[in-house]
């Protein structure tokens, strides 16, 4: 089916975006033996505000029981993983 893509910027749209869905999808991008890292930055970009990347990476780690920071190291490579990783704050 059609790929849900985060298209907002806006911060008061993300603001209500629960965590548990947007964790869902960086579950989706990130699952099977393809990660869709265009999704992925989405994602991060999409919850890079305020304490939203925490929630997420909470979220995450509770769902996978793996840090996001250990599944994007072993998925991502190159300037995307960097991207990734900026996002997060760690660099």
């Amino acid at each position: 089916g059609p790929q849900h893509k985060i298209k907002s910027r806006r911060p008061d749209e993300i603001d209500a975006r629960p965590a548990e869905k947007t964790t869902d999808e960086m579950i989706g991008a990130m699952g099977g033996s393809h990660v869709d890292s265009e999704r992925v930055l989405d994602v991060l970009h999409a919850v890079n505000v305020g304490d939203k990347i925490e929630e997420l990476q909470s979220a995450y780690e509770q769902r996978t029981g793996s840090s996001l920071e250990a599944a994007l190291s072993d998925k991502l490579t190159g300037h995307d993983l960097a991207e990734a990783l900026a996002l997060l704050g760690i660099v």
